[in-house]
């Protein structure tokens, strides 16, 4: 697994590129996907080889690819999932034949006997799932109410129940027709049930039955936690293979607990309910959906986790007859509760094709939830989110509390109005899920019902191995209730389930982001579900949208669906990364779902509270989909949907879904919504590439669809290349067959020749005055997908029960509204004069001439007005007109002139309200619209008022939309620029508006006209182009001064009149800066406007602003263009053009949507070659608000150098460019920067380097309105966590010229820790008993990624030293030091040492967040342990310590013998034998080391002084450590001397037969040198005694020997002194006598030193020796006497 995640995330890395996923590099399987072994289980190699073909949907199939009629009928892959299998029963699964058109069912054989069908066994063993498609078929079938033959499923499954123990069993199972009829060769398989479980039933461990508690006090708290201990216990007895047992409840009650904790190789099984405490207390916060998530969530009723990697939690059951109970939400339905939300609203929300027996098959239904509806429709979840938002400490507990009692949601918006959004975002996401498993190996859940959670009901995260079977799973409609999921988890089989769900049904996902491959999260694949029924949800099978590293191998069969939003949904937000591929769906039946087949990657999630950093957009490719029948599919039937924009947005990332296979797919009942809802069409196929539609037949359409005249197939195909249509596809009711063929037709380009040359635009004369900004009729569109602000006042006079009108999609006849047509009236009286209409959002009025609306009217008699009126349904009336005209098959444009109203602001957006009257006294009036067309004036831009209504702020920019400028005020501390008089006066009127009146302050210009500073106050204009801004004023005495920066011009106007008036208008040019204030104080400023140039302004500033023509937004003189030009290509439909510049082979630019054959491509440089490649593509219908193109086709390219030198010149950049960072979190943060693409047009984008890495480079095409944005922001990925991140902008040009912003830095959060401690290979742990009777434990440390935190103490599985329960995600810990001691008193009563226990060491971590408390809440989870630790089964029974000599003796160190014993003897003191006495062992060891290399020369020197003549022949250090309770000290000096015995190196040993050769031992102790005497030298060796340990020295001195004088035993240094006769050897010791001094050249034997030396033992000889040397000794001895009295009388003689 760690091999896989690792090569996922070095895989994935590289698709970090804009375009199409590439796995570049890495290993593939038949589809293309990465690898690894086992990811191809369930792909069909033969169909998917050619699916993932590049030539796949470029032409016609030969035959279709799937053929259940041909092919073996024998069935494949028998086998039994991960752990389905106990005592009394057996589960097989197994595939389909090959053959599979005349199979019924499957008969199977137990022991050679037939035990039954599959049929009949799945009624039995998956009850809820059976009824449920037996309802299905007979409503839908049987019934007829669906005109589509729905497919019937296949049951490949069976149950084997009733065996008996630790019993084998063989299985054969052979497919069967309608007649019964065995077809094909039957397959065999055996099992062996296990042996019988221990039980352990929690009853027995004190858990106790309650009613269900929804509130808590005191005494339910104390009853609650009562139960989770008792769960708790019974879980950690359980013994290997046991079963800890939840029993059936009695009269209705139920087991009310916190959250538990499941571990390896056990059984929970649960026949009761186990119902989840309403204090969320009782769950702690802490679980992450991913390691690197922001917001945080509770951990589940049931959990089975480890963050041990190496070490999954394994082989774990949670099965029974009984309920897993969230008590997340009240009952209800949407936002309607259902009574007091208390009592169960079973069976009340029956539907179309659901049993009729609804006491024993009724299902309840929850309230919808959100972050602000969970304070009145939640239980748990209303608890943990009232909590949250408590310990934030930012709000008083009045308004919490107002919040958590609110009962409808108008109390609950109420009261949270003042509470910040993030805040009740992350608050609403700390609700807990039901079951969470995480790391798990070896999983089966089977039979038991999961109901109302908070959060998920299921949650199996990271694990491999998975069974799920007969899981009943009830959360509809409660928010994010997603029935089963498997996210990042491998080798699932999921059978026989039933889900009715608020959220997905079956889900899995790959994580998200840049964090997934951070964490090398594993692929999710390996997925089979079959046989499963689906209700409600979202999504039936669902896919995503976390798709960060991959979802891959997944085959979903055999399964019926009914009243989903979307059966097959695949779904990915844009930066979410990775892919979804090697999918198969495949014989399924599904009724009343919104949506048949979604693929989007612009899928958003708006209850998310986790930021990320972003990866890649991702894709959806290979995809398999087979013989499905779909009746009811209301708003699409298949949408494919890439959120992609080339024409009209190019900073939407260019991809495409491609390689999709659909075959044998029968729609009917088409279009229950009646008007498109997504995407104008029931297929809707945007940015799907490579692909082909094979018999996929759309038989008929709702009436809704045929009334309004949307019952067409295959209308909206957009951005899609290589499409084919095959089969019956064609015969679809009312297809689009034009629009297909277009789709599948192609393009010829017959001529690649692509023509490119510098292009200089003609320039306009400066002199000529000019009116502004021409454009000669400019127009808008605002799409009628976006009308809001609905209303119908006959409906609300008359309370008619029918809903509001509603835009359902465009351009197709449709209502948006009635004046009580028969439709909705059902002969109710008419309302004529009342109004009913609806806003278009966003309408640019600057300048607005005229609106353009197509109205399809449909009447038999009297008239219907239209008003369109500005901002709402009340509003100022700008256009009108009388609908007389009926169309009732089409549209006629209605034109309306416009008169705005005077004072309108033009630089704002507004709404447009159209509204409807009618005036006849009939019900049939009908209006229907397309979208509006705004047309601007021809002359100038509109003139912009700058909104000043309620004063200005200090340094805000006013008028930031507009086109002409903006506007800000400068104010000091102590005044305010248009802060309302006071006493207010009476509003002024100009020009039919009324105005407040300000006073500005102000102070006097300075005497030499420079700029004020930031101290006075004054307005600051910043045109954007050339224009004139005027001021609606109040006459005064007062000089008005307007000066230009940077050269400090000032010109005067003094205004004398007293009256209201446009009196000061002035010329600005575009790019400067211009500043304003008064004379004096308190003048008054009513409006400021701008507008186009103006030849009589007020003052004429320098170069004659307003006898120039205005400018665009400047761009730098170096800028280049290049005019490119092609032969125009032939083709049925119209076509676009687009081009894509180059630069060194990377792609810098892109432009789409071009109609001429020729185009300007700007902002290029001099000097510098480019690429241009020329695309064509067929224009599609306008839909969707896209002027969207398909079967893009290359033309041609060509290469071209711009004229001229290459441009070096700096880029011209703004001053005060700036860089910041927001909102940081692990490894990204959003990066904001100035924008200087607008001022210098040759700046081709920009790189944005981390901590000196380039890590993103943005071109400008991939930021949007580049060329007019102050601002960029941009995410900054790839930051390092916990450090402060230097952050560089770098702006660039084609010519490689860099401008560098000011550096930025940003602290990241401190590193996410999602791994537990690691124990190292040779890691042990050690216990033993003391003398008092207690258990000392001792272990080796653990390491961490961050910190061990600590350690936790088990013996026999009883955990010690801590009162809190340790479960694997808090931080209780026994202690921090690798050593604990329990004492005997803690120690069970009789407790024997001396037989087995188990002692285990678990380690954990501790990181920032872990540690993290959430205000005083303090119960943050998210610590991380081991779940194998260190384990012993021996303790040492207590004994007296035992003395361990040893000799550590180095390679080139002389070998030295020692006599350990005593060496142990001479260094213990009174305190180390007290340590003995009490148990602890003690050792010494006598380290022999060369010291040649090591030994300083003035050492030496002394050394080699000590005997006059010697020679060093050898230096080594003799040292003695004694380790005393795991502490070492080195032993210097000795109570009594040790014996060693050295052998004398071999290259000390004399080979000079005319030499004699003395050695000698010498010590340095304490920087002093001494020889050691007494030594004794013999066989090669010395031996000598020492109590000082140090440095040694063997010495030897030479000498010639005397020719015929051997040498004399015991020679004296100094000849008149020899050895004392009296004193000789000691008799019972005596030197040995076999080895006379007979050669003391060769130092092979002899004694030297005083008589204290003690001899060596002596040898062995034999007999005759022994009998003659004391006979030798005596004779010696006499032999010296004599010679000594001999000198003597000579020398008294002399």
């Amino acid at each position: 697994m760690r091999r896989f995640r690792k090569a996922a995330a070095l895989g994935l890395a590289a698709l970090m590129a804009v375009g199409s996923v590439n796995f570049a590099g890495i290993t593939t399987g038949a589809a293309g996907l990465p690898t690894t072994d086992g990811h191809d289980k369930y792909v069909n190699k033969n169909v998917f080889d050619v699916i993932s073909s590049d030539s796949f949907g470029t032409k016609e199939l030969e035959s279709p690819l799937f053929d259940k009629t041909k092919g073996s009928s024998d069935i494949t892959d028998l086998q039994v999932p991960t752990l389905a299998y106990d005592e009394s029963s057996i589960g097989l699964v197994w595939q389909k034949p090959e053959k599979y058109d005349n199979v019924a069912d499957y008969n199977v054989y137990i022991n050679g006997k037939l035990a039954g069908t599959a049929r009949e066994n799945y009624k039995v063993n998956a009850a809820w799932a059976a009824k449920y498609m037996e309802s299905f078929y007979d409503y839908y079938t049987t019934q007829g109410k669906s005109d589509v033959d729905m497919v019937n499923v296949d049951i490949h499954a069976y149950r084997a129940t009733g065996l008996q123990p630790d019993t084998e069993y063989t299985f054969k199972v052979v497919a069967i027709d309608k007649d019964g009829k065995e077809l094909g060769t039957p397959q065999e398989i055996k099992q062996k049930t296990t042996a019988k479980a221990e039980v352990l039933n929690i009853k027995d461990f004190g858990a106790v039955e309650t009613e269900g508690y929804t509130s808590y006090d005191d005494e339910k708290n104390a009853i609650i936690e009562k139960n989770t201990k008792a769960i708790q216990a019974a879980i950690d007895a359980c013994p290997e293979g046991g079963k800890v047992v939840i029993p059936e409840n009695t009269d209705g009650k139920v087991f009310v607990s916190g959250a538990v904790w499941l571990k390896s190789d056990m059984t929970l099984e649960v026949n009761g309910t186990l119902w989840a405490s309403p204090n969320s207390d009782h769950f702690e916060i802490g679980f992450l959906m991913y390691p690197f998530y922001t917001d945080t969530r509770g951990w589940g009723l049931v959990n089975a986790m480890t963050s041990d990697e190496s070490n999954p939690i394994k082989n774990v059951r949670v099965t029974g007859t009984g309920t897993l109970y969230g008590n997340g939400w009240k009952y209800g339905a949407g936002s309607t509760m259902y009574g007091d939300g208390l009592t169960s609203n079973k069976g009340k929300n029956t539907q179309a094709g659901d049993p009729t027996d609804t006491e024993t098959w009724g299902l309840p239904r929850y309230m919808g939830g959100g972050n602000v509806n969970v304070f009145y429709q939640g239980i748990q979840s209303k608890d943990s989110a009232y909590k949250y938002l408590k310990n934030t400490g930012n709000y008083d507990d009045a308004k919490i509390e107002s919040l958590r009692t609110a009962t409808t949601s108008a109390e609950a918006t109420e009261a949270a109005k003042g509470i910040s959004k993030d805040d009740l975002k992350f608050a609403y996401a700390t609700r807990s899920s039901l079951l969470i498993m995480r790391n798990c190996e070896n999983v089966y859940v089977g039979d038991i019902t999961i109901e109302n959670p908070s959060n998920h009901s299921v949650n199996i995260l990271d694990s491999r191995n998975i069974a799920t079977t007969n899981v009943k799973v009830f959360s509809y409609d409660g928010n994010n209730g997603d029935g089963l999921g498997y996210g990042c988890s491998q080798n699932v089989i999921c059978w026989g389930n039933f889900t009715d769900t608020g959220d997905d049904n079956l889900g899995f996902g790959a994580s998200v982001g840049m964090g997934a491959r951070d964490s090398e999260i594993q692929t999710n694949s390996e997925v089979w579900m079959f046989d499963n029924f689906l209700r409600e949800g979202h999504g039936g099978l669902a896919a995503g949208s976390h798709t960060g590293n991959g979802i891959q191998d997944v085959l979903f069969e055999d399964t019926v669906m009914n009243h989903i939003d979307m059966a097959f949904r695949f779904k990915s937000a844009p930066t979410n990364g990775g892919f979804g591929a090697n999918i198969t769906m495949r014989d399924c039946a599904v009724a009343d779902t919104n949506q048949g087949w979604v693929f989007t990657t612009s899928y958003g999630d708006p209850n998310s509270a986790s930021s990320t950093e972003h990866a890649e957009i991702g894709e959806f490719y290979n995809f398999a989909s087979y013989n499905v029948s779909v009746y009811g599919a209301n708003q699409n039937t298949i949408q494919v949907l890439a959120d992609v924009d080339p024409v009209g947005d190019t900073s939407k990332p260019l991809h495409s879904h491609h390689n999709m296979y659909f075959q044998d797919i029968t729609f009917g009942n088409v279009g229950g919504n009646g008007s498109y809802k997504n995407k104008n069409g029931w297929e809707t196929l945007i940015g799907c590439d490579n692909s082909v539609f094979y018999n996929v037949y759309n038989k008929s359409y709702n009436s809704k669809s045929v009334s309004k005249k949307t019952d067409k197939a295959w209308n909206n195909i957009q951005y899609c290349n290589n499409l084919v249509f095959q089969g019956t596809t064609w015969d679809s009711l009312n297809a689009c067959k034009d629009k297909m063929k277009a789709a599948m037709s192609g393009i010829t380009v017959t001529d690649k020749n692509v023509k490119a040359e510098d292009y200089k635009p003609e320039t306009t004369n400066p002199d000529t005055p000019s009116g502004g900004d021409e454009t000669t009729g400019e127009t808008w569109t605002v799409s009628v997908d976006k009308c809001l602000d609905f209303f119908n006042d006959a409906i609300e006079a008359k309370k008619v029960e029918t809903s509001l009108p509603k835009v359902e999609t465009k351009n197709t006849i449709h209502n948006i509204g009635y004046i009580y047509d028969n439709e909705h009236n059902k002969g109710k009286t008419p309302a004529p004069g009342y109004e009913q209409g609806f806003a278009f959002p966003d309408c640019d009025v600057a300048g607005l001439e005229k609106l353009i609306v197509p109205i399809a009217r449909q009447t038999d008699n009297g008239t219907q007005k239209v008003s369109v009126r500005l901002d709402s349904k009340t509003g100022t009336e700008i256009a009108s007109a009388t609908l007389t005209k009926a169309k009732a098959d089409g549209y006629v444009d209605i034109e309306m002139p416009v008169t705005l109203p005077e004072g309108v602001d033009t630089s704002k957006t507004h709404k447009i309200f159209l509204v409807f009257t009618s005036t006849g006294s009939t019900a049939n009036y009908v209006a229907n619209v397309r979208d509006l067309t705004g047309v601007k004036s021809s002359t100038a831009l509109a003139r912009e008022s700058v909104d000043i209504s309620q004063g200005m702020t200090a340094g805000t920019e006013y008028n930031t939309n507009g086109a002409y400028g903006t506007v800000k005020s400068l104010e000091d501390a102590t005044v305010h620029v248009l802060a309302e008089l006071d006493p207010a006066e009476a509003p002024v009127t100009i020009g039919g508006a009324e105005y407040k009146q300000f006073v500005q302050a102000s102070t006097a210009a300075n005497s030499d006209g420079a700029i004020p500073g930031n101290g006075t106050a004054t307005y600051v204009f910043s045109p954007k182009v050339d224009c004139s801004v005027t001021l609606h004023s109040r006459a005064t005495s007062k000089v008005w001064y307007f000066l230009e920066s940077p050269d400090g011009a000032n010109v005067t106007n003094t205004a004398t009149d007293s009256a209201v008036a446009d009196v000061m208008t002035f010329n600005l040019r575009a790019g400067r800066t211009y500043y304003y204030y008064c004379q004096g104080s308190k003048p008054m400023v009513y409006g400021i406007y701008f507008d186009a140039p103006v030849a009589d302004a007020d003052s004429l500033l320098k170069e004659g602003t307003a006898t120039e023509a205005p400018s665009t937004p400047s761009q730098s003189a170096e800028a280049k263009s290049v005019k490119l030009s092609w032969t125009a290509v032939e083709n049925d439909t119209d076509v676009f053009y687009g081009v894509d510049t180059y630069v060194d082979g990377v792609k810098v630019d892109m432009v789409d949507g071009i109609t001429d054959t020729n185009t300007i491509i700007n902002r290029l440089l001099s000097g510098v070659k480019y690429t241009f490649k020329v695309y064509v593509s067929e224009k599609c219908a306008p839909a969707n608000s896209l002027n969207a193109e398909n079967n893009k086709t290359l033309i041609g390219e060509t290469e071209f150098t711009t004229e001229g030198t290459k441009d070096t010149a700096a880029i011209t950049a703004p001053e005060g460019t700036s860089v910041s960072l927001e909102s940081a979190i692990y490894t990204c943060a959003q990066g904001i920067w100035t924008g200087i693409s607008k001022d210098d047009a040759r700046v081709r984008g920009y790189k944005i380097y981390a901590n000196g890495n380039l890590v993103k480079t943005l071109y400008n095409y991939q930021i949007k309105n580049y060329a007019s944005v102050d601002k960029i922001s941009n995410q900054v990925g790839r930051l390092t966590p916990g450090i402060d991140n230097k952050v560089q902008v770098v702006a660039f040009t084609d010519a490689g010229v860099e401008y560098k912003y000011p550096e930025a830095t940003v602290k990241t959060l401190e590193n996410y820790d999602y791994k537990a401690p690691v124990w190292g290979s040779d890691a042990k742990v050690t216990a033993k008993e003391t003398k008092d009777g207690d258990l000392e434990i001792t272990w080796d440390a653990a390491t961490d990624d961050t910190a061990v935190g600590g350690y936790r103490v088990y013996v026999d599985g009883t955990a010690y030293g801590s009162d809190k329960y340790f479960n694997p995600v808090n931080g209780a810990k026994t202690t921090t030091e690798t050593t604990y001691t329990i004492k005997k008193s803690e120690l069970p009563e009789g407790f024997d040492m001396t037989k087995a226990h188990t002692i285990t060491i678990q380690a954990g971590d501790t990181w920032w967040k872990a540690e993290t408390t959430m205000g005083t809440f303090d119960k943050m989870a998210g610590f991380n342990w081991t779940n194998k630790g260190l384990t012993t089964n021996e303790i040492k029974a207590f004994k007296k310590g035992e003395v361990k000599p040893d000799v550590d003796q180095a390679e080139d160190a002389p070998k030295t013998d020692v006599d350990t014993e005593k060496v142990a003897d001479a260094v213990l003191t009174e305190e180390d034998k007290a340590a003995l006495a009490d148990g602890k062992d003690i050792s010494v060891k006598v380290k022999v080391a060369n010291a040649d290399e090591t030994t300083e020369e003035a050492v030496k020197e002394k050394i080699a002084a000590v005997i006059k003549g010697s020679t060093i022949g050898k230096l080594f250090d003799i040292t003695i450590e004694k380790t005393v309770d795991g502490v070492s000290t080195e032993v210097k000096e000795t109570k009594n001397a040790i014996q060693f015995t050295v052998a004398i190196p071999e290259s000390l040993v004399n080979t000079d037969a005319t030499k004699e050769r003395t050695y000698a031992i010498v010590r340095i102790h304490n920087g002093e040198a001494k020889e050691v005497t007494p030594i004794t030298v013999e066989n090669g060796t010395i031996t000598f005694s020492t109590s000082e340990f140090s440095t040694y020295a063997i010495v030897y001195t030479d000498a010639d020997k005397t020719p015929g004088t051997p040498s004399t035993p015991g020679t004296p240094s100094t000849p008149g002194t020899p050895s004392t006769p009296g004193t000789p050897s000691t008799p019972d010791t005596p030197s040995t006598p076999d080895t006379p001094s007979a050669d003391n050249g060769n130092n092979s034997g002899g004694t030297t030193g005083d008589a204290n030396t003690t001899p060596s033992s002596p040898s062995t000889g034999d007999m005759a020796m022994r009998t003659i040397m004391p006979l030798v000794t005596v004779m010696g001895i006499a032999l010296i006497g004599a010679a000594y009295v001999l000198m003597t009388r000579t020398k008294k003689e002399d």
